[in-house]
């Protein structure tokens, strides 16, 4: 896909007009259930992504935007005003989870292979 930053900014504000009106915080968490593309093993970083909701209430009550990538649940999170799931834009995954990677002021996730892309300083690894 022959898609650069600028393009994405475009399709996200045009679902999303006032996504980029705050700083965004990206969680991404991992499902056991899921065999990834890239992982076919049983040896994964998994969570209660439930035990996530008072996290990112607390961050969005506080100045931030959350977006959802990698295989978080986002129906535990859809009822939460300033929490983004963009697997509705159309555009190839993988570019979505890079550039949300590379520009987000913090990053919540697990110690998975994700974390080697972050240019965040601010990293919470669970």
């Amino acid at each position: 896909s022959d898609v650069c930053s600028s393009d994405l900014i475009k399709l996200i504000k045009n679902k999303y007009p006032n996504f980029f009106n705050k700083p965004f915080v990206l969680i991404l968490l991992r499902r056991k259930e899921i065999k990834s593309v890239y992982w076919n093993s049983r040896e994964r970083n998994v969570t209660n992504q439930l035990s996530y909701r008072k996290s990112i209430l607390y961050l969005v009550n506080n100045g931030f935007n959350v977006v959802s990538s990698g295989e978080t649940d986002c129906t535990l999170f859809s009822d939460i005003e300033g929490f983004y799931d963009f697997s509705d834009l159309n555009i190839d995954r993988q570019i979505v989870n890079l550039y949300l990677l590379y520009e987000c002021s913090y990053f919540i996730g697990q110690n998975s292979g994700p974390i080697r892309f972050l240019n965040s300083i601010h990293c919470f690894i669970f």
